[in-house]
């Protein structure tokens, strides 16, 4: 009786002991940074990725709110035109018609060719990876720094409404609705919109305008799974932005010497 009782006990302590673990295994996080599903553990570059949830849980609304969770990555904020961003300390301060970024930026695999539409606003993004270091060979020379790759949600199998809404002081506001309708098995579609607006987010000292940032963006994706190996998607995007800060400065400088530009 005490030896039936040992085992028991054993048993008990080891399956407590599995349980214990397996609800210790890190989830698997997979990439498209070679152009096809990976592991980010199989995957032989240095590359940082970003989850929706955690898109959402730290508030990253854009690129460059990313750079306080990315390693290496760094940039400025200048409104929509004159906005940067460095991988390894490397990027481009030229904006005018004939540069290229060296840090190429990319949504859904589609190249975005200047910074001021790839300041916009993130929503309904399934990921975002940041690849560091020269990725020519894939993504093209504008990669020469690294690429940025913004992964959005696809039309999925179920039904479903998301709506969002938050606002702060400054006139912060930011509303966000998301439909997905599956019409069958192989046909589904998805639309996202955003509305954000940011006002008197500074006071430009030599006219005493407030500064502010508006942007609306409209996303619709189809779905068709044609085969069982083919699978066809087309989206159309709309974007909107507007603001009046749009030369680069800095506050802290422009505050302390009384030039126009501080806050």
């Amino acid at each position: 009786m005490h030896k039936h009782f040992t085992i028991i006990i054993c048993l008990i302590t080891l399956a407590g002991a599995e349980k214990a673990l397996s609800d210790n295994v890190i989830e698997e996080v997979t990439v498209t940074a070679q152009k096809r599903e990976q592991s980010i553990n199989n995957v032989p570059i240095s590359i940082s990725a970003l989850d929706e949830k955690l898109l959402k849980d730290a508030g990253l609304s854009d690129v460059t709110t990313l750079i306080s969770y990315v390693p290496g990555l760094n940039g400025s904020v200048s409104g929509l035109i004159t906005n940067s961003w460095n991988i390894r300390g490397i990027g481009t301060n030229d904006w005018s018609v004939g540069s290229e970024p060296a840090v190429a930026v990319f949504l859904d695999d589609a190249y975005i060719g200047r910074n001021v539409m790839a300041s916009a606003s993130f929503f309904d993004v399934e990921r975002v990876e940041v690849l560091k270091g020269p990725q020519g060979t894939l993504f093209g020379r504008n990669a020469s720094a690294g690429a940025i790759n913004i992964i959005t949600n696809k039309p999925d199998e179920r039904n479903s409404l998301y709506l969002a809404y938050g606002g702060g002081n400054e006139g912060t506001r930011r509303v966000e609705v998301t439909g997905n309708w599956a019409a069958s098995d192989t046909f589904g579609l998805r639309l996202a919109v955003l509305d954000r607006s940011l006002e008197g987010i500074q006071t430009a000292v030599n006219t005493g305008e407030e500064l502010y940032h508006d942007d609306t963006a409209v996303r619709l994706t189809a779905r068709w799974d044609a085969s069982e190996n083919v699978e066809v998607l087309l989206s159309g995007h709309y974007n909107k932005a507007k603001s009046n800060r749009t030369r680069p400065h800095n506050p802290g400088l422009a505050d302390l010497f009384g030039l126009p530009g501080g806050g």
